[in-house]
């Protein structure tokens, strides 16, 4: 899932709410400009992993 938000380091682990106030995703990532490893892409986007995914993750 792309967010089309600015979004920073710091953030990842943090939910993406819908209007409702539900848990829709959680923020696990920034995705880095084409070429340079080091450097954030120019529109500050974030990436998210669907709640749908991490419910299905289990943990033992």
């Amino acid at each position: 899932m792309l967010l089309t938000c600015p979004i920073r380091g710091g953030n990842s682990g943090g939910p993406i709410i819908n209007e409702y106030g539900e848990v829709v995703s959680v923020f696990t990532d920034i995705p880095f400009a084409e070429g340079d490893s080091f450097q954030y892409d120019n529109f500050g986007y974030g990436c998210a992993t669907p709640i749908e995914y991490i419910n299905d993750i289990q943990i033992e």
